[in-house]
């Protein structure tokens, strides 16, 4: 069994090799005050920390790619992060209205030139689904849920599974809530993924 855990704890983000960004904009947001830097800030305790320092941000459909496990075919294989429903604060306002329409929210399996497979929240329809494309190609809606959706400026926890290469489930806060059996196999490697407008993720 392979496990990888990402939680942003590095002061910049695309220097492993196990992560590069794939597409569109792809930044760490630094919240609070953040980590000390100094053995005088470490020793200052009124420096401000912050509890989780760092998140990432995605827009102009950024992605960032994991290759931590790219086999020819895959087996069973959980992939979840943590995302910010809502629209993320940039400033000192919250936004607690609107939901996040104008981006995606998507954990995806699958080559970048190859069939993948995505589950989370879609801006255009307004809920989460599970979908499919070919390489670049658009998304085909496979599955909607039509239920209940998290409060907004909650952490959501969206998960994607793959079962013996073919069988996918969509998590929500660890409870699967969408399946589907894939005609063929499913090959890696995974990604997480935004839409045009902003995004926020954590905890892969």
């Amino acid at each position: 069994m392979l496990s990888v855990l990402d939680d942003f704890m590095r002061e910049e983000l695309d220097v492993h090799p196990y992560a590069r960004i794939t597409a569109g904009t792809v930044q760490l947001d630094q919240r609070g005050g953040g980590m000390p830097t100094s053995a005088a800030e470490e020793a200052d305790y009124n420096f401000q920390r912050a509890v989780n320092p760092f998140s990432v941000h995605l827009s102009d459909f950024g992605r960032l790619t994991y290759r931590v496990h790219a086999p020819e075919h895959w087996g069973d294989t959980h992939v979840e992060a943590s995302f910010y429903f809502g629209i993320p604060r940039t400033d000192h306002v919250i936004d607690r209205e609107t939901l996040p329409t104008d981006t995606d929210l998507l954990v995806v399996m699958g080559p970048e030139d190859g069939i993948q497979v995505a589950f989370g929240w879609s801006g255009s329809e307004r809920r989460f689904v599970m979908q499919s494309r070919s390489g670049t190609d658009a998304w085909t809606v496979l599955e909607r849920w039509e239920n209940k959706r998290p409060p907004l400026t909650d952490w959501t926890k969206i998960g994607l599974e793959c079962r013996q290469g073919y069988r996918i489930e969509g998590l929500l806060d660890d409870v699967a809530v969408l399946s589907v059996d894939l005609p063929t196999r499913l090959r890696g490697p995974f990604h997480i993924q935004g839409g045009k407008g902003l995004a926020e993720f954590d905890d892969v």
